[in-house]
This record gives structure tokens, sequence and C-alpha cells, in this order.
């Protein structure tokens, strides 16, 4: 079969073409299938990453290389003074001592839309792509030039770079970027890598290895990704299936993959699996460990997972998801960090005025987290105060809102349980108009589809 019929791609030739030359030294290099498998599944040798990022080996003047307080000062005072690579290279090290911060990122983002003809390999693109944080200051405008480069010139990772594949979906995950036909090729390309390390795997040894932890993240991230822009592959899902089935995967990385699986409504795996994940992640101390079972408990919840089930699997079911629940209420994982944004304050201040008890930051009976909750006789309203880290950044539509697949997971599986679910969008009125106000937020809740709500509001 073509390799170009494959990947369903009519403008990747030249990518392609790079491809095929991969896979030609890669069968050359492994003289048999376990050692080709565990170059495909590990990390490639400094000396080939040398080759590739020589043009980013800048000196760094040896009187501030160990100063990361003086670099901070050097490029806040000069911010276009260096190359393009230096300045990657020194907020590098302002990373790594904790000292990056938006204003460091924006010279560098700046630096970078000036010169993106001067990244012409993934792997470099990938280095900007891990110290462009925190980026929730970086505007649409950057994303989208940026991404669309991205596209045109297929500056996509090598099949055997397990990391910059982790950095380019942890970067489109993070931002929430949706740009369909990039994820089209990046999705096809990636599967084509798993199913190189599936083809070069022994089938009567491969149930024994364990692959690489560089490799485990890419599949984990990936789907993570995948599933915070609602992406769905069907072919990459039973690629992934296929993995787990003929490898061992660590506890961490199975559960991330099943919770992306089932934010996307794919079915997961069976009971007596999610079972053993939740006992082996009860044993283990990992700083993770909180995070992973209500990952396990958002997969026992899911719908994917549920349907189909017979009467007796309900109910062991039912008894796992309440050992999450203990453990969970029991650490109080979900009240951590709790803070009242402006914008609740905004909606909470206006119900005050119109006199409709409520409350705020609570958990529903099943652990939802829930902005504000009123109960009206016999309506259970939920207001989902939404900002703009709930929707997708779409850059094929930016005028389609879209919710990022954890939020449209949890609104529906509250509508399911009954509650009468509102999303509340950003106000970007005078919020010290408070006539204004209460206009806007009436003309939503009349038409929020709660009854009570409703008559509320025509008599006020």
């Amino acid at each position: 079969m073509s390799i170009f019929y494959f990947l369903n791609g009519n403008n990747l030739f030249f990518y392609f073409r790079n491809c095929i030359k991969l896979s030609s030294y890669t069968s050359q290099k492994c003289s048999s299938r376990s050692n080709f498998s565990n170059f495909i599944g590990s990390t490639p040798s400094s000396k080939s990453i040398s080759t590739d990022l020589s043009h980013l080996n800048v000196n760094i003047p040896f009187n501030i290389t160990s100063q990361p307080n003086q670099i901070y000062k050097l490029l806040l005072d000069n911010p276009y003074k260096f190359d393009i690579f230096t300045t990657l290279k020194y907020v590098e090290i302002l990373q790594t001592s904790k000292l990056s911060d938006p204003r460091i990122v924006n010279i560098l983002s700046q630096q970078l839309l000036c010169n993106l003809d001067k990244l012409t390999t993934a792997r470099a693109m990938s280095r900007f792509f891990r110290v462009l944080e925190p980026s929730s200051h970086l505007t649409d405008h950057f994303f989208n030039t940026l991404i669309s480069y991205i596209y045109e010139k297929k500056i996509y990772p090598e099949l055997n770079l397990p990391r910059v594949w982790t950095s380019y979906f942890k970067f489109l995950g993070s931002n929430r970027i949706y740009h369909k036909e990039l994820y089209q090729d990046l999705v096809s390309l990636y599967n084509l890598y798993l199913n190189f390390f599936l083809s070069s795997s022994d089938p009567e040894t491969s149930g024994d290895i364990v692959p690489n932890k560089r490799f485990q993240e890419s599949i984990a991230t990936v789907n993570w990704c995948l599933c915070i822009c609602r992406f769905k592959d069907h072919t990459l899902y039973e690629t992934v299936k296929k993995i787990i089935k003929t490898h061992k995967l660590d506890t961490s990385t199975l559960v991330r993959i099943y919770w992306s699986f089932s934010i996307l409504n794919l079915p997961t795996t069976d009971l007596r699996e999610i079972n053993q994940l939740l006992n082996q992640t009860l044993e283990n101390n990992s700083l993770y460990k909180l995070s992973h079972i209500n990952q396990i408990y958002t997969i026992l919840k899911s719908p994917s997972l549920s349907n189909g089930l017979s009467e007796s699997e309900q109910e062991e079911r039912n008894q796992l998801i309440e050992t999450c629940k203990e453990y969970l209420i029991n650490s109080k994982y979900s009240k951590n960090g709790k803070i009242i944004s402006k914008s609740q304050k905004l909606v909470s201040d206006f119900l005050i005025r119109q006199n409709i008890p409520h409350q705020l930051e609570i958990l529903t009976s099943d652990l939802s987290s829930v902005d504000i909750y009123i109960c009206l006789n016999d309506e259970k309203i939920i207001l989902e105060v939404d900002g703009p880290t709930h929707f997708i950044r779409n850059l094929d539509d930016p005028s389609e809102t879209r919710k990022i697949g954890p939020c449209h997971f949890k609104e529906k599986l509250l509508k399911e349980n009954g509650f009468v679910f509102i999303s509340i969008p950003p106000i970007h009125s005078d919020t010290q108009n408070i006539k204004q106000i209460d206009e806007y937020y009436k003309e939503l809740l009349q038409n929020s589809g709660s009854a009570h709500l409703n008559e509320i509001m025509k008599c006020n």
C-alpha cells in the first residue's frame, strides 16, 4: 500500500519522502526486530541530536551564564539585541531557574514571530514550545501566525522523536488550539510512528516489553490533547489499543489514556482492569495519586464504560465509584485551592439583588465542582461561569464556540443527573454599571430553560 494512501495526505510529499528515508535508515541501523523496536521507542542518541541542533548551540557570555538574575535584567533592558536562538537559550536558563515570567515570554514570542523563517525543524520548534509558558497572555494572532506557519511549511516531528511529539501536543492541548488540517496531518504521522513500533515488536516477546518513559509519555500526551480539543481519530484509537494489549504500559500512562478515551466517549476497557488500576494507584504514593484516582472516578462515571454492563457488573462499578469517592472526600481533593473569581462574584451579587438564594463553589453528590448552585422548589440549577480556558481556541472558525472536552463531559453528566445547567459567558460591559449588568444576566436567565428563574426574572 502506498504511504501516501496510508496517510490520506495530498500535500505532504516532501515530508513523506523524509519519512521513507527515515524508515530505510532505521531498517539498516537495526539488524533485528527487537533492536528496531528499541530504536523506534527510545530517545535518539546525543550524536543524532547534535547534528540537527548545531545552529542552536549559541555562545552565552561567560560572565552571566551562572547568574540568571543578570540574564533576566539583560533581556528586559535589551529585548531585541540578540538573535532568536540566543534569546531562546537565555529563556531556557531563566525557566530552569524559575525566573521566566509573562514579560520574558512576550519578548521571546515577538522575536519568534519575526524570525519564523529561521525555524525549519520540529526539534527546534519544540524547544520554543517548552519555554512559551506562561502562555495565558499570548494572543490569538500569535497562535494563528505560528500554527499557520507550521502547517504550511509542514514542520512536523520525525517518527523516532517521542519527546518532540510530546512537546507539540502538549503545546496544542495546553493552549486549547484546534486546527483540523494540522491535527489530521499530525495524527496520521503519529499513528504511522506507532505502527512502526508495533511492526518492529516480536509477537512472542512483546507482552513482556515495557516501552521507555518518553514513548509512553508521548502516547498519554497525544490522547490528552485530542480529548481537550475534542478531536476523534478512530484509526489512532485502535492503534493505541493494540499497544496497550501487546505491551506493558505504566499504571499512570494507562489511567491517563483511558481518561482521555472516556472524555471523548470512546470505549475504554473492562471493569477488571479498572479495578486493577485503582488498586495499583491506591497502593502507590505518587505525587499524582489523587489526580489519577479522580481520573479513574471519571472513567467509571463515563457512559462509554457503563453502557452495556450487566446487573452484577453495574453493582461492581458502583462499589468502585464509592471507593474512589471515599478516598477523594477524605483527602479533600476537590476543595483544594478554590477561589471565587471576579466573574463569579458579579453573578453572585446579581443573584443577591434579585433575592435568589444560592451557594458558591460547592460539590454535588457525585463530586462535580460547580460555580453556583441554586435550588428553587423542585429545580436543581447550576450556573457555570465560563472563562476563556473553558473554550477551544478554534483557528478554523473563531466565531464557533466549543467547550473543551472535560467541560463538555461535565455538562453532559450534570444534565443526565437532573440538573438544569446554565452556561454564563464572560461579561464585556462596564462592570461598574449595575443596571447594565442586571440587564445582561436577566436576559441570560430568562432564556436558560429554567421555569422558576424565568418567572423570577419576569417579576423583577
